[in-house]
C-alpha cells in the first residue's frame, strides 16, 4: 500500500510541477522502481509518464492559443512538425513517444525560445533545442539522438543550399527534419 501511495505522489508531482533534472527524488524513485517492479508495473509507470508529457504539451498549446493567438495543428509524423511565429501556427506531432514529446517542445521553442528572430537558421535551431531540453520533464538518449540528427540534417541542407543559412527577420518558418 505504501508503494502505491508513493508512486501516486510522484506521479502527482510529475503532473503538477513537471520533472526537473535536479529533482533527485523523482529520478531515484524511477531508478528504484525500474529495479524492483515487475514488467506490468513498469509499463503502467511509462504510460503514466507519457500521459504527463501529453498534458504538459496540451498546457503549452492552451497558452499558445489563449495568450498568443497561435493555432495548434497536430500531425501523425514528427518529421512534418513546424512552427511559424509570423503566420501564427504550430504543427506538432501527437505525443506517443519521448521523441515526439521532444519534437513538440522544440517547435514550441521556436515560439517562446530565445533568439528566434536571429537571421541564422542554425542559431534558431540550436536555441529551440535548448528550450526543449530545459523545459522537458525528462530527457532521454532517444531525445538527444533526435536533437543531434536534426541539427546534422540542417547543417547538411545548408551546405547543399536546400535551406538558406540566413533568413530575413520576417521569414522565420522552420521545419524539423
Amino acid at each position: 500500500m505504501k508503494d502505491i501511495l508513493a508512486r501516486e505522489a510522484v506521479l502527482f508531482r510529475l503532473r503538477t510541477y513537471g520533472y526537473r533534472r535536479r529533482d533527485r527524488r523523482v529520478r531515484h524513485y524511477f531508478a528504484a522502481e525500474r529495479s524492483k517492479a515487475p514488467a506490468r508495473e513498469l509499463r503502467k509507470t511509462k504510460v503514466a509518464l507519457l500521459e504527463a508529457m501529453r498534458e504538459h504539451i496540451n498546457d503549452y498549446c492552451a497558452v499558445l492559443a489563449s495568450a498568443d493567438g497561435i493555432e495548434t495543428n497536430w500531425t501523425s509524423q514528427h518529421l512534418k512538425a513546424e512552427a511559424s511565429l509570423d503566420a501564427g501556427f504550430i504543427t506538432i506531432p501527437h505525443i506517443r513517444s519521448h521523441v515526439a514529446y521532444a519534437v513538440a517542445l522544440h517547435e514550441i521553442g521556436h515560439i517562446y525560445g530565445k533568439h528566434q528572430r536571429h537571421p541564422s537558421t542554425m542559431v534558431r535551431e540550436r536555441w529551440a533545442w535548448k528550450f526543449a531540453r530545459r523545459h522537458a520533464m525528462l530527457w532521454t538518449e532517444e531525445m538527444e539522438t533526435q536533437k543531434v540528427t536534426s541539427l546534422k540534417w540542417y547543417e547538411s541542407q545548408i551546405r547543399t543550399g536546400h535551406v538558406p543559412a540566413l533568413h530575413p527577420p520576417t521569414e522565420i518558418s522552420t521545419r524539423d527534419k
